[in-house]
Order: structure tokens, then C-alpha cells, then sequence
């Protein structure tokens, strides 16, 4: 099954990261011819291997899109990584050199140069380069400046049947070109030079913007932060406030009891107590304290102990003397 892909996105990467689809263009594959694809790019038609078609731009199942860093040296470097391997496809033109006419008007001869192959009529494989002269129909040759050009799967054909006697198959002619490539490069490539500048631009001012608003969520943050502290310090002030107030308020309360000092006091506590079966207990103590200072508020006696601590219980649990 055929690639689907209707169109290829050229998306440049700025330094930061930043990506930006700036260009989409035609790009299908029209055809499967053994291990070739005949595609069409922009207009422009050549064939590929399908490992060479995965490797022009890292295409992965369902993704169309050949990601390019944004300087002029990496586009570059990304035409002529397609023009090397268009070149080495079967619709890459292979330089030749004509060596005369042929038998009738619609043949002549050529020589084309540095063919490798295996060396038929072998058992070992080992392979050779060399020229070879082929008899070719004329309407196979391509004059483009002052040379002539044979695409190389006509060629590879060619040596196949007619010198290698339909054995082996040529593993590489060099030289090939691609001869669109110039069309190409100012149809295709050469825009993205300025888009670059424009995309590496833009993710400057998106890194800036991006610096801004993390230092304005910065400065919110330490805002807020110190707002939380403020509301901190006033809850504390407002309780310790709230606690002198009610200190004040209990002293002048206790102040205005009535008041015992140095006394001997007695009162009963109750504890829980484990009992032998697993169960509790609440059993009665009775607790002495000699020295105490006792208040009076209605039913209930505030039981002051040397150390400052209070204890309040009913008088009717409290008895108390003086210690003369």
C-alpha cells in the first residue's frame, strides 16, 4: 500500500525549541515500481528507494511533517541531503559521453563511467569498476549544458541485459545528479533562509515574554506570599490580643471574689481504674495541699497551689481549714 502523504510541512526548530510549520507543499507518491517510488515533489518528479523515502525527512507511519533547525547552514544541509539522495535514485541523471552514431538515426553510442558490479561468470563475488560502451535508443539521452545525461535506472537496465548478460545488476554507477535541484532549491528551499531569521525572531521574543510572565508570576507569588505572611502576623496579634483580654478580664474577676490564703484544702478526684475482669473502675482519691489560696464564685472554689496551678472543682467536694 502506498504512502497516503498529499502534503509535506517543512517546520523550522528555532535554538530555544520553538517549532513553527512554515510551509506546506505538495508532496505524493504516485507510484511503486519494484523498490522505487515514482514521487512527485512541488511539480518536480524523481524516484526514491523506500528506505531512501523514510530517510528524506525521518517520515514515521501518519506524520508528514520534516523538521528543520532555523539557520541557513541546516537548510542547506537539509536540500542537499535530498538532492544526494534523489541523485542515487533511479531518476538520477548519470553523466555520459557520446561515442558516435548508432546502427540507425534512432540509436547511437555512448561510454558511461565507474560502474561497480559483481564480476558475472564468478563463484566468488567480488566486484569490479569500470566503463562500459551501450548501444541506447537516442530519446534516452537528456542534454543539459554541455553534457549529456542517461537516468540511471535506464542505465542499470541497459548493463544488466547487455553486459552483464541478464546475471547481475550493477550496485552503483556514480556521479549521478538531479537536475531539478536548482529549481527546487529557489522554489522550495531558498524561502525558509528568511523565514528562518523571522521563526528564530519570534522564538526570542516568545522566550522573552515567557522570562516576563514567570517573573511577573514571580513577583505575585513573593506578593501574595507576603500578604499570607501579614494575615499570619495579624491572626497571631488578634489571638495573643484576644488572650490578654480575656487574662485581664479573669483577673479582674478573680480579683473581685472572695478570698482564703494559706489554707489547707482537701477534695476528692475520681480515676478510671482497670479491674480484674478487663473492665474499669472509677475509684475516689482524696488529694491534700497545704499553702493554697482559695476563691469563691458561687458553688465553684478556685484552688490555687503554690506553683500557680488552678483548680476548680464544687465547693461541696472542697474542704479547707487554716494551717495556724
Amino acid at each position: 500500500m502506498l504512502p497516503s502523504h498529499k502534503v509535506l510541512c517543512i517546520q523550522l526548530k528555532a535554538d530555544s525549541g520553538h517549532t513553527e510549520i512554515v510551509s506546506e507543499i505538495d508532496f505524493t507518491i504516485d507510484a511503486e515500481i519494484g523498490r522505487q517510488y515514482k514521487c512527485t515533489l512541488a511539480g518536480y518528479q524523481f524516484s526514491l528507494s523506500k528506505s531512501d523515502y523514510l530517510k528524506i525527512v525521518g517520515l514515521k507511519p501518519r506524520n508528514n511533517i520534516w523538521t528543520i533547525r532555523a539557520d541557513e547552514s541546516a537548510i542547506r544541509g537539509a536540500f542537499e541531503k535530498l538532492c544526494s539522495i534523489v541523485a542515487s535514485g533511479g531518476d538520477g541523471m548519470i553523466p555520459v559521453q557520446s561515442c558516435g552514431a548508432g546502427p540507425t538515426e534512432k540509436s547511437c553510442r555512448i561510454r558511461v563511467e565507474a560502474v561497480t558490479h559483481m564480476e558475472p561468470g564468478h563463484r566468488e563475488e567480488r566486484s569490479v569498476t569500470g566503463e562500459h560502451r551501450l548501444l541506447i535508443p537516442v530519446s534516452w539521452k537528456h542534454k543539459h549544458g554541455r553534457k549529456n545525461y542517461v537516468t540511471r535506472w535506464r542505465l542499470n537496465r541497459a548493463i544488466h541485459e547487455k553486459v552483464l548478460k541478464g546475471e547481475k545488476w550493477p550496485t552503483d554507477i556514480a556521479g549521478g545528479i538531479w537536475l531539478d535541484a536548482d529549481l527546487v532549491w529557489k522554489r522550495v528551499f531558498e524561502p525558509l533562509i528568511s523565514e528562518a531569521a523571522n521563526v528564530q525572531q519570534r522564538a526570542a521574543e516568545a522566550k522573552a515574554e515567557s522570562i516576563r510572565e514567570l517573573e511577573k508570576e514571580r513577583e505575585i507569588s513573593k506578593a501574595n506570599r507576603l500578604i499570607e505572611l501579614q494575615r499570619e502576623a495579624q491572626r497571631k496579634a488578634d489571638e495573643l490580643a484576644a488572650k490578654n483580654r480575656k487574662a485581664a478580664q479573669k483577673q479582674r474577676h478573680m480579683g473581685s471574689l472572695e478570698t482564703l490564703y494559706g489554707q489547707r484544702v482537701e477534695w476528692i478526684e475520681t480515676e478510671q481504674v482497670k479491674n480484674k475482669y478487663g473492665g474499669k473502675n472509677t475509684v475516689k482519691r482524696t488529694v491534700v495541699a497545704d499553702n493554697c489560696t482559695l476563691k469563691f464564685s458561687g458553688q465553684r472554689v478556685y484552688i490555687i497551689l503554690t506553683d500557680g496551678t488552678e483548680i476548680i472543682k464544687a465547693r461541696h467536694n472542697v474542704k479547707w481549714g487554716s494551717l495556724e
